[in-house]
């Protein structure tokens, strides 16, 4: 992983912000991969869909730094300004390993969802909630799995209800992506249960008790046709898991 001794010269950091319009943006310095995280310049419609882009980038900027500043499995500030700021590759992230993006052994597989279990687990013992913890926002290089993409961070979530809503959104992305309960992911289940603070897992039970009603709610969407409405046919399948059905 890059180390902040490693200066990252601001002329590459600018040349590749002025050679690419993507919101995230790859940089190799010195044999090291890093990503630059610029601020979204929203049209008044899409800031009217998701909200100001200032409050959301300087969240995640400061959850970054609150948590990284704690030792949590979360990736360091590197270089800042204005609108950007840089962090070291993590290496891939669990859905490219769990789609075969990046090929993997299934012993490796198992190891990053262990170890992502862990990790969560881990913020969660220091009071910390991820706001939307997703595959896509768990890296695993090197045996550490480290968490991205904090813009729902907040201080109302770092509570006990906040971690089981956590995990609960963790466990059903991986149901949508996987569409179903996989080795990997029950793996990453047993290995925040094993570190579970607080008794999280049987909060998250409650959490889903008492929004079954949702299942039956959505049921004329998961009948829709195999390959439609992943995210409604995940429901029964995430709050099978939890015993709420």
């Amino acid at each position: 992983m890059l180390k902040r001794s490693l200066p990252i010269p601001p002329d590459l950091i600018r040349d590749a912000l002025a050679g690419s319009a993507a919101r995230v943006v790859p940089l190799t310095h010195d044999g090291q991969k890093v990503w630059i995280k610029r601020l979204e310049h929203l049209s008044l419609l899409r800031r009217l869909q998701k909200g100001s882009a200032v409050t959301t980038f300087e969240t995640e900027r400061e959850a970054l730094r609150e948590l990284a500043g704690r030792g949590l499995p979360v990736p360091e500030i590197l270089a800042e300004g204005p609108e950007f700021f840089v962090i070291p590759d993590c290496g891939p992230s669990l859905d490219h390993l769990l789609r075969g993006v990046v090929p993997t052994t299934d012993a490796e597989r198992l190891d990053a969802f262990a170890a992502a279990g862990r990790a969560l687990a881990e913020m969660h013992r220091a009071h910390f909630s991820h706001g939307r913890p997703s595959l896509r926002d768990v890296c695993w290089l090197s045996g550490r799995a480290t968490f991205v993409d904090f813009e729902r961070f907040a201080a109302f979530r770092n509570t006990a209800e906040g971690h089981a809503e956590d995990l609960v959104l963790f466990v059903f992305n991986g149901i949508t992506l996987a569409r179903g309960l996989t080795p990997e992911l029950s793996r990453a289940i047993e290995s925040y249960r094993a570190e579970d603070p607080d008794h999280i897992w049987e909060r998250a039970q409650d959490w889903c008790r008492r929004r079954r009603w949702i299942n039956i709610a959505t049921k004329p969407i998961q009948w829709r046709r195999e390959g439609k409405s992943k995210e409604f046919k995940a429901i029964p399948k995430t709050l099978e898991v939890f015993g709420a059905i």
